[in-house]
């Protein structure tokens, strides 16, 4: 499933809500999680890169994931200690919309999780060219 799918077959007052239907939510989004390109997903949060999901655990209350760095595209806030190796991420399903083409977690993290296009901001990055890549994400321009 691919976020364009989920457009074709959901309203965009269904997928973009903020009125925490839990239910609705796990059928929209849990599909997304089962077909990534190479367990990665686009991640933004105090920092924009690609980061690996592993230990995807899905049930119909949560989602939750332990993600580790692969590319760093730019680092927004000023840290005072290093990205971890590994951090936790997730959320419950009633916290989560559609904004753009990526899923949000209510004031917290965003991913892009389509192959596609993790792949195209990955092989823009290999490239060198970090500021196409970023303008894909929520620095669209």
């Amino acid at each position: 499933m691919t976020i364009d799918e989920l457009k074709q077959k959901y309203s965009g007052e269904e997928l973009t809500s903020t009125s925490g239907n839990k239910k609705l939510n796990y059928e929209v989004f849990s599909p997304l999680f089962q077909n990534l390109f190479e367990s990665k997903v686009v991640y933004y949060e105090r920092f924009t890169g690609i980061v690996r999901l592993d230990d995807i655990r899905i049930d119909s209350n949560n989602f939750h994931a332990r993600a580790s760095l692969v590319f760093l595209m730019n680092d927004v806030r000023k840290r005072y200690k290093p990205i971890s190796d590994h951090w936790e991420i997730g959320s419950d399903w009633a916290y989560l919309r559609l904004v753009g083409n990526g899923i949000a977690a209510y004031s917290s993290w965003m991913i892009w999780p389509d192959p596609e296009f993790v792949a195209q901001v990955e092989k823009l990055i290999k490239a060198d060219r970090i500021k196409e890549a970023l303008n894909l994400t929520v620095f669209a321009e």
